[in-house]
């Protein structure tokens, strides 16, 4: 039998395990789709202060199956 500090201690640890792999997104590209070339300039600058990852950016449908393939 396991006493009750030594079962939450093991608890705390198995949970807080697999909070740790939830909460890591690891996002590497960003697809971006925005016809107006201004506002997909500002997002592009939000997205580069946001975190670490490449960004495409396409003014259209056409061109981001273009990307993807």
């Amino acid at each position: 039998m396991v006493p009750g500090i030594m079962r939450r201690a093991i608890y705390t640890s198995q949970y807080s395990q697999r909070v740790r792999v939830l909460s890591k997104p690891e996002l590497k590209k960003i697809l971006y789709i925005e016809d107006d070339l201004d506002i997909q300039e500002v997002a592009r600058m939000a997205l580069e202060v946001v975190g670490d990852h490449e960004i495409a950016l396409c003014s259209s449908g056409r061109e981001a199956l273009e990307e993807v393939s």
